[in-house]
């Protein structure tokens, strides 16, 4: 192994994995859908999050879906 790695002379594209916040989803007493990350800087008073109403969950994974396939399209255009 290589022990003069550096992580500044990497292309962007060697970077497969990048950090994201501990997320939760889970309901809550009223039965929406919270989507709930950790917060990670001093200054964040609480963990950020999203509640979405039951009844409005279908057009969000709807919309969901329609993000992931455009995004497929677009990474495998030429």
């Amino acid at each position: 192994m290589d022990d003069d790695f550096d992580w500044n002379k990497l292309n962007e594209e060697d970077i497969i994995v990048r950090p994201a916040r501990e997320t939760a989803v889970y309901l809550n007493s009223d039965g929406d859908v919270v989507i709930r990350q950790r917060k990670e800087w001093p200054d964040e008073q609480d963990d950020p999050y999203m509640v979405i109403p039951m009844d409005r969950v279908p057009a969000f994974l709807n919309r969901v879906r329609q993000l992931i396939e455009f995004s497929q399209k677009v990474q495998n255009e030429p």
